[in-house]
Formats: structure tokens, C-alpha cells, sequence
């Protein structure tokens, strides 16, 4: 354990991606859902559809009553209660598995399920990736390729469950792995094609992607579960029967228009030249927000600032916001961007504001002694697998 801890403590982003590897999430928690009532239970709180007969796990999250995302998670089915019931794992954000338990507990009533907090020492959930150039027909057919485990033992925590990540093709896969079999995999060699790295490895892949996680870029009780791509991550069922919720996001659906999507961004100053092809090959872990001298890593641009177009000159001009900063490592991260204010992406009749050679940027912080702020500029991408989705 302490050994893969220590990646966190390295200063700085990793030097490269690599294109296989496996990276224990230390950020993300499991609840352990079960009982007569457990499917029914989940129905009527999550966005996908919970059918009791399906055992591969699938990607979901939790609603507010004025339909905004209160968690986003995977659920994993139990495969070792076979026909004697139904149970799962419920994976959420590390930080907010506490609140989730609370949700759960309070929506219980008089439901025959129970609920459990999962230690970290008994499983943890896992990352894992190899970049073969697969379609996403492809990449979804594809098996993890991780050794099969025992799935009949009766202990909850004594078998490995992984899913094909569906948020976007190619991806990679998740998989929940108890303590002690992640221990024996690593030591047995049989995991030497897929080498351990540190999770922001993981964390700036899903940059590139464009996959927001968590509640620090899907912030709770705020952000509405279509801007930020839960629909095209394959994680709401339009068809389904009532839930916690819905009646906004089917609204939005049939009759609005999502005009703000969570696009990739690629930071970079005026100097510099920007790179088009921003999947995998973006990524700089040199780069810094400090234009001259050494890299600043541990300098950061604050969570909700302001995008806005540049004026001729560079300097951003006033008015409204055409997108939102979420996070970030070097120079690639997140952003909650106005499709046709900063994209190509017409969705609506009327079409937008969007013009070839556009740029935008962001100013944040204190004036300096020669007022100006802090600032960088910022191309946001739009995946192909979003434009195939949309």
C-alpha cells in the first residue's frame, strides 16, 4: 500500500501517459447495497435502468428533485448472490460517500434492503487502459483483460467485478478488486503488461477525454446531469419509469436544448503554439502558468472562473461568460463551455456567435503593481465520440 501511495507524493504531473497502465483510485469510495427490495430502491433514485436480471455493471447517477446531479457512480451488481437475490456496489467520489450513505438510509423507509459502507480495506476500485486504436463498437465488445476471480464466494468483499468504461469509447476499464486480490495480482506478475502508475495519469486521461468525475467538476445540487455529458456517457435510460429527478431531464430531452456541454481545454499563452490534435499528444507536463523560468505545478486556476472571448489585442473583453474553468492538471483540463459561443457545435436554428480564429482566455486574482491579473488563454476541444453522440 505504501509503495503505490508514494506515487502522490511525487512533485508535479508525471513526465509522460503511458498507453497501458492501472491506477488504483484512492479518490472513490463503495456503499454495499442489498436485500429483497435493492433493485425497486435504486430504481427510483439513479438515472439508468436497474434490471435485477443484468449482472454487467453500468455508469448512473443521483438526483436532486430539481434534477441536478447530486453524485455520479457505477453500479456493479454482486454476482455471487446468483438466484438467492439481488445486491451491488454503488461506487461514488471518496468525499461524498458519507453524504450518499445518508441519502440511502433516509429514502429507506420501510424498504426490506440494507446498506453498508465499504471499508478501504476490504476493496478499492481500480483504472486500467490500453490504447489500441479500437472502434467503439470495438472497445464496448471487448473484456477487461484481467485475470477471472472466483465470483461464487458468499464474502461480498472476495471477488473482482470490471466493466468496459462506457462514458467514451476506448477509454479503458474499471474494475473493483478486493484488498487482498489486488495485492496477489500485483505480486504474481500477472498485471506486468499493465504497469501501476499514479492516478493522476488516470486523472489527466480523463481530461484529454473529456469525462468530468466527481463533485469538484460536477458540483451537487448544481450542475444539470446533460451539460455535463451523463446522458452521452451512456448514463441515463430516457425510457425508464420514475425517479428522483426526471421530469427536468426528460423535459430537457424532448423539448430544451443543452446548450453547455463539459468540453477537454488545452491552456496555453500567446507564444505558444497550440496543438490540434489534442488527444494524448497535448499534453505538457512541462508546461506552467508561470511564462518564464521553471514550472509553477503547485499554482492553480480557481475552480468557476469566468471564460471569455479576446479582444484583437489579447486582453479578454468584458460581458458575458462564454464558459466556466473546472480543473485542471499542466496544461490540459475541463471546461463548462457555450457550444455555439466557443465551438463548431450548432444546437439550435439560429445557430451562434462561434467564428473561425476566435480565441479565449481567462483573468483571475489580485492586480498586480502594473494592474494587470493573472491570465491564460484556453481551446476547448470537442471529442469526436461527443460529436458521434450528441
Amino acid at each position: 500500500m505504501s509503495s503505490r501511495r508514494a506515487y502522490f507524493n511525487q512533485p508535479g504531473p508525471p513526465k509522460s501517459l503511458p498507453p497501458a497502465g492501472i491506477a488504483e483510485l484512492f479518490h472513490r469510495r463503495l456503499i454495499y447495497l442489498s436485500g429483497t427490495d435493492a433493485p425497486k430502491f435504486l430504481q427510483g433514485l439513479t438515472t439508468n435502468n436497474v434490471n435485477p436480471k443484468v449482472i454487467t455493471p453500468w455508469y448512473s447517477a443521483f438526483l436532486d428533485a430539481r434534477g441536478r446531479i447530486m453524485w455520479d457512480s457505477f453500479i456493479y451488481p454482486d454476482p455471487s448472490q446468483g438466484s438467492s437475490g439481488w445486491a451491488c456496489f454503488i461506487e461514488v467520489d471518496g468525499t461524498e460517500a458519507g453524504n450518499l450513505f445518508k441519502h440511502l438510509k433516509r429514502h429507506k423507509l420501510r424498504s426490506k434492503i440494507e446498506i453498508r459502507l465499504v471499508e478501504e480495506a476490504e476493496a478499492s476500485v481500480w483504472a486500467g487502459w490500453q490504447d489500441n486504436g479500437a472502434t467503439e463498437s470495438e472497445a464496448r465488445a471487448s473484456e477487461p483483460p484481467w485475470p477471472a476471480l472466483d465470483d461464487s464466494a458468499s464474502d461480498p468483499s472476495s471477488y473482482t467485478v470490471a466493466i468496459c468504461d462506457p462514458r467514451a469509447p476506448g477509454f479503458g476499464w474499471r474494475i473493483v478488486l478486493p484488498k487482498s486480490e489486488s495485492s496477489n495480482l500485483i505480486s504474481s506478475g500477472e498485471m506486468n503488461e499493465f504497469p501501476i502508475v499514479d492516478a493522476t495519469s488516470y486523472h489527466i486521461r480523463r481530461y484529454l477525454y473529456g469525462i468530468p468525475e466527481g463533485p469538484k467538476e460536477m458540483p451537487p445540487a448544481s450542475a444539470l446531469p446533460m451539460e455535463s455529458n451523463i446522458d452521452l456517457m451512456h448514463g441515463i435510460d430516457f425510457r425508464k419509469g420514475c425517479y428522483v429527478g426526471q421530469e427536468l431531464t426528460i423535459r430537457t430531452k424532448h423539448t430544451g436544448v443543452v446548450r453547455k456541454r463539459i468540453l477537454p481545454v488545452q491552456l496555453y499563452h500567446k507564444t505558444e503554439e497550440l496543438s490540434e490534435a489534442l488527444l494524448l499528444a497535448g499534453y505538457d507536463p512541462n508546461w506552467s502558468l508561470q511564462k518564464t523560468g521553471e514550472p509553477v505545478h503547485n499554482e492553480h486556476i480557481p475552480a468557476g472562473t469566468d471564460i471569455k472571448q479576446l479582444d484583437e489585442d489579447g486582453t479578454v473583453k468584458k460581458g458575458r461568460a462564454t464558459g466556466k474553468f473546472l480543473a485542471g492538471i499542466s496544461n490540459v483540463g475541463l471546461a463548462l463551455c457555450r457550444l455555439e459561443m466557443m465551438t463548431d457545435m450548432k444546437v439550435s436554428a439560429e445557430g451562434g456567435s462561434w467564428r473561425p480564429g476566435m480565441e479565449f482566455g481567462m483573468q483571475w486574482g489580485e492586480q498586480d503593481a502594473e494592474g494587470r491579473h493573472k491570465s491564460v488563454r484556453i481551446k476547448p476541444i470537442v471529442p469526436q465520440w461527443l460529436r458521434d453522440r450528441e
